[in-house]
């Protein structure tokens, strides 16, 4: 069996919604490559991880294994609480995204649980 990929809880709304569209060149190709390659496979297993995944790789926020913003802690938090998940547990990309469409889209908590995230705009005209 393949090793689960760590990914950051939040980043299961940001590859739900994701246009093309990031902060630079190489942080967009990163994400096209793992979006692509979970949407190919959706049972992929992940391991929700609050710190810093194969998306964050290419983030130009990343300091080694940091993330300069505060920001993903508290994304992370409130997609975990708003969908009954924990950190560290192991389930297929496909259950995190149903999570993220039962407890979050259609429960009408996006905005609250993106409050602050620049790329919100993004997600709430495709989520409209």
């Amino acid at each position: 069996m393949a090793e689960p990929w760590p990914l950051r809880p939040h980043h299961g709304l940001c590859l739900l919604f994701f246009t093309g569209k990031g902060y630079d060149a190489a942080f967009t190709d990163n994400m096209a490559r793992v979006h692509a390659s979970l949407k190919g496979d959706p049972s992929q297993l992940v391991r929700l991880h609050c710190g810093a995944d194969l998306l964050c790789a290419a983030c130009p926020e990343r300091v080694g294994e940091r993330c300069t913003s505060s920001k993903p802690v508290v994304y992370n938090r409130r997609v975990l609480r708003a969908c009954g998940l924990r950190e560290g547990e192991v389930i297929p990309f496909l259950e995190l995204l149903e999570a993220v469409k039962r407890h979050i889209l259609t429960a009408g908590k996006l905005e609250t649980v993106c409050a602050g995230c620049q790329w919100l705009p993004i997600c709430t005209e495709r989520n409209g």
